[in-house]
């Protein structure tokens, strides 16, 4: 279960690393130069890159994790029995 443990916590910080850079976008407002016009364009994508696949990944994989969390007690009670 160790594998799921991590791609779950990855996908928690690509989630709060997209926000970060959507906000960073956000607050950049309409840029005039042509730098930050370029890094208003950049942050949004790759902001929305991280966003979107890191609350996948950690929508998906916190789901196993936590059925397998809840499921771990039950089997030990039926192999003890």
């Amino acid at each position: 279960m160790e594998p799921i443990r991590a791609l779950f916590i990855v996908g928690l910080i690509g989630l709060a690393i997209g926000v970060g850079l959507l906000l960073a976008w956000w607050l950049i407002a309409a840029p005039q130069a042509v730098l930050l016009r370029f890094l208003h364009g950049l942050f949004f994508g790759v902001g929305m890159l991280l966003f979107v696949t890191g609350g996948f990944l950690a929508l998906c994989c916190g789901m196993v994790y936590v059925l397998n969390f809840y499921a771990q007690p039950r089997a030990a009670a039926k192999a003890a029995k």
